[in-house]
C-alpha cells in the first residue's frame, strides 16, 4: 500500500505539472504558428498517436503485468526474449511504413519530408515502451514520472529556443515543430536507456533462471493484441476526428481554412481543458497496472479488493467536482 501510494503520489505531482507545461506549450505553438498553422498541427498529431499505439504494441502494459508477476530471478530472461521479440517487430513495422506511408493522403498538405520524419518515431517508442514496462512492473515510478516531466519540459525548451533563434514558413514551421516533438522522444528514451542499463547491469551481478522464449512471448501477446487492437480502434478513430470536424464546420458554411483555425483552437485549448483531469485517472492506471498483477499472482485477492475500493472512492473524489466545474461554466 506504501509503494502504491508514493508512486501514485509521485506520478500525479510529474503529470500535473507535464499538463501546466502543455497549456504554455500549445500558447508557444499558437503564437509561433498561427492560426491556421496551429490547426494543420493539431490535425497531424492524432495521426502520430496512431502510429505510437501501433510502435509500442501496449507493451509497457505486458511488460510491467510480466515483471510485476514473476520473481527477480527471472527479470533478466523475460528482458532479453523482450528486447529480441520488438526489434524484430520494429523491423516489420519499419519495412511496412516505408512502402505506406507515402500513399497516404493525410501527409500531402504538409512537408514532403514529414513521412520519413515520423519514420524515426517507429523505433525511438518501441524501444522506450521496453524500459517503461520493465520500470512500471518493478514498481520505479520515481523514472517513470522523471520521463513523463521530461517529455513537456524538454519539448517546451526546444520549441521556446529554436523560434527565439531562427523565422520558417509555415509549413516548415510545422514541421519544425514536429522535430522537436520527436527529439523530446529521444532525449526520453537516451533517459529511460541509462536508466534501463543500470537495471542490466545489477541483474548480471545477481544469480537468474532462465524462462521459455515461448512462455514469455505468450505472456507479452496475450495482453498485447487484445490491448493494442482496442487502442487502434480508439487512435483511428481519434485519427479521423479532426477530418470529420473539419468536414463539418465547411458543411455548416465555413470557408475551409477558417474551419481549419477553428480545430486548432478547439484541440489546443478547449481539448486541453476538458481532458486536463485526466492525468490523474492516467496516474492511478500505470501504478495499478502492476500492483493489480502482483497481487492477483500472489492471490492477495482481499488485500487487491481493499484497494480497489479506495481507488474508486479517490476517483469519485476528483471527478465529481471536476464535472461539476465544467458544467458550471459550460451554463454561464
Amino acid at each position: 500500500m506504501n509503494t502504491f501510494l508514493k508512486g501514485s503520489l509521485l506520478l500525479i505531482a510529474a503529470a500535473f505539472i507535464s499538463e501546466c507545461l502543455e497549456f504554455v506549450i500549445n500558447v508557444v505553438l499558437a503564437r509561433e504558428l498561427g492560426e491556421e498553422g496551429l490547426g494543420l498541427y493539431m490535425s497531424i498529431l492524432p495521426t502520430i498517436v496512431f502510429l505510437v499505439v501501433i510502435a509500442s504494441m501496449e507493451l509497457p502494459v505486458s511488460i510491467s503485468k510480466a515483471i510485476a508477476e514473476k520473481e527477480k530471478i527471472y527479470h533478466k530472461s523475460i528482458l532479453e526474449h523482450t528486447i529480441r521479440f520488438t526489434a524484430a517487430f520494429t523491423v516489420a513495422f519499419l519495412a511496412i511504413s516505408i512502402i505506406v506511408f507515402p500513399l497516404i493522403p493525410v501527409f500531402n498538405a504538409y512537408h514532403p519530408l514529414l513521412p520519413w520524419l515520423l519514420l524515426t518515431l517507429i523505433p525511438i517508442i518501441a524501444l522506450s515502451s521496453i524500459a517503461r514496462g520493465y520500470f512500471m512492473g518493478a514498481h520505479h515510478m520515481g523514472k517513470i514520472a522523471a520521463a513523463n516531466f521530461l517529455r513537456r519540459a524538454v519539448q517546451l525548451v526546444l520549441l521556446i529556443a529554436v523560434f527565439q533563434l531562427f523565422h520558417f514558413d509555415t509549413d516548415l514551421a510545422i514541421l519544425i515543430a514536429l522535430c522537436t516533438l520527436i527529439g523530446t522522444e529521444l532525449v526520453v528514451l537516451v533517459y529511460l536507456v541509462i536508466m534501463f542499463v543500470k537495471e542490466i547491469k545489477v541483474m548480471d551481478e545477481k544469480p537468474s533462471t532462465p524462462v521459455k522464449k515461448s512462455s514469455v512471448l505468450q505472456t507479452l501477446l496475450s495482453v498485447s493484441l487484445p490491448t493494442t487492437g482496442l487502442r487502434i480502434f480508439h487512435a483511428a478513430s481519434f485519427a479521423i476526428k479532426p477530418f470529420l470536424i473539419k468536414a463539418a464546420l465547411v458543411r455548416g458554411g465555413m470557408v475551409e481554412e477558417m474551419a481549419m483555425v477553428q480545430y486548432g483552437k478547439l484541440a489546443g485549448v478547449a481539448f486541453t481543458i476538458g481532458f486536463f483531469p485526466a492525468f490523474i485517472a492516467h496516474s492511478l492506471l500505470i501504478v495499478l497496472i502492476p500492483t493489480v498483477s502482483e497481487a492477483y499472482a500472489k492471490r492477495e485477492i482481499h488485500e487487491l479488493n481493499h484497494l480497489l475500493r479506495k481507488i474508486i472512492a479517490a476517483t469519485l473524489l476528483y471527478s465529481v467536482p471536476s464535472v461539476a466545474v465544467f458544467y458550471f461554466f459550460q451554463i454561464n
